[in-house]
């Protein structure tokens, strides 16, 4: 299913359809892709709450199962596309839901999802907020995955990874005008390196690397992942949708 043009529809109505992908890039992530060892949940993070490590108690027939990557879903891999671009990890929320994966020994956050939504637009504070969130998560060593499906504003060219790459490195990336949305993977390194693709209304989703390691990833298909969260939407807005 090509990705559609969401300016057609209302923002509560992205909203719903923010909601619906988010549960099910989880749902895929945790039938699919992750190690035995890592779980995808829908979760909040709000301003200050960056990020939280816990240590909890695993049960006792789930620790042999935990210690690897080979446990169910698939092996981690090296990246299949190229690095964009490249920066020192040298980082310093309005809330938000995304997904986030964690280690199931230890509960630890490894990575996090992030779905552009026209509440994180809608203001210049409202965009710095969201930009510090991502900075905060690369900063503690979490790899960031942002899926930006929303036409950037006039002051925004070339959609959230070029407005958040040159905030942080002081270089602005290229970008394609005629492909003004953007899916950027980063990994959350010594050095933070940016794995991105630029796509239109009307082109289908590509696949992007999910890194839970430095250095390794799970390549995630979004395409059947978009397309079951478009489908749950009510008739009305496929309609609206085209």
């Amino acid at each position: 299913m090509p990705v559609h043009d969401w300016s057609k529809v209302s923002d509560g109505e992205f909203h719903a359809f923010h909601g619906y992908l988010i549960h099910e890039l989880a749902r895929s992530l945790n039938r699919d892709y992750l190690p035995g060892n890592y779980y995808a949940l829908p979760e909040q993070h709000g301003i200050g709450l960056i990020p939280d490590v816990l240590t909890l108690k695993t049960c006792p027939e789930f620790e042999e199962y935990a210690k690897d990557d080979s446990g169910g879903g698939v092996a981690l891999a090296e990246p299949r596309l190229e690095v964009q671009c490249e920066m020192d990890n040298d980082f310093y929320s309005r809330k938000n839901r995304s997904v986030s994966v964690r280690r199931s020994d230890g509960r630890q956050l490894v990575a996090v999802i992030e779905v552009v939504s026209p509440g994180n637009k809608d203001s210049e504070e409202h965009l710095e907020a969201f930009l510090d969130k991502i900075a905060a998560f690369l900063d503690a060593g979490i790899h960031v995955l942002i899926l930006d499906l929303l036409v950037p504003a006039l002051d925004e060219p070339g959609g959230i990874h070029t407005t958040f790459w040159k905030r942080q490195s002081g270089k602005a990336p290229r970008y394609s005008e005629s492909q003004p949305l953007s899916l950027a993977s980063y990994e959350a390194g010594e050095r933070v390196r940016a794995y991105v693709r630029s796509l239109a209304a009307g082109d289908t989703l590509p696949e992007m690397p999910l890194f839970l390691k430095v250095g390794k990833c799970v390549h995630l298909d979004l395409e059947p992942i978009y397309s079951t969260s478009v489908a749950a939407l009510p008739r009305v807005i496929l309609c609206e949708l085209g």
